[in-house]
């Protein structure tokens, strides 16, 4: 295994944690049905993550809409991410998202990242876990590596059966 793969395969790019919504100021909690695929918190809440990025010197885009989650465009030195959040429940108070990182380009896989560029995307993944704990205040955060959360999904389906 190259060194490019195993630094891919255990960079940490992919989070889980519970945010501290205010039902007062959560369009979803007013008179707008919530919806797991069109949901303004997540959209606010990137939109947070965009500025605090930003702040750090980050270049980012603004929130888009995706198919089941709203994503973030951050340019690295090297090549651009896409950073993706959904919400994983309807929680008013206390919802879990999911939040997680990957090249943006199609095509562009690991064999395109050389070693400084999968330093950057660690740097990064680094900051986005300062913003959710220390900026945000996030709860129960869990990192995951791509390997991490594959496993996991095999064993959630394993359970299943």
């Amino acid at each position: 295994m190259r060194t490019s793969d195993k630094l891919w395969t255990s960079l940490r790019g992919s989070f889980y944690f519970i945010a501290k919504l205010d039902p007062s100021t959560d369009p979803s909690t007013g008179n707008m049905r919530p919806s797991l695929f069109n949901d303004p918190a997540t959209r606010g809440l990137l939109e947070s993550i965009g500025a605090q990025l930003r702040a750090r010197g980050y270049r980012t885009g603004e929130p888009k809409q995706g198919k089941g989650c709203f994503f973030l465009a951050v340019k690295l030195s090297g090549f651009e991410l896409s950073t993706l959040l959904r919400r994983v429940d309807l929680q008013p108070v206390h919802p879990k998202f999911h939040l997680w990182t990957l090249p943006h380009k199609r095509g562009l896989g690991k064999q395109s990242l050389n070693p400084s560029d999968i330093e950057d995307w660690r740097l990064l993944c680094d900051a986005l876990e300062e913003v959710l704990t220390r900026v945000l205040g996030v709860e129960g955060l869990q990192r995951f590596s791509e390997a991490e959360v594959a496993s996991l999904a095999r064993t959630r389906v394993g359970q299943k059966s």
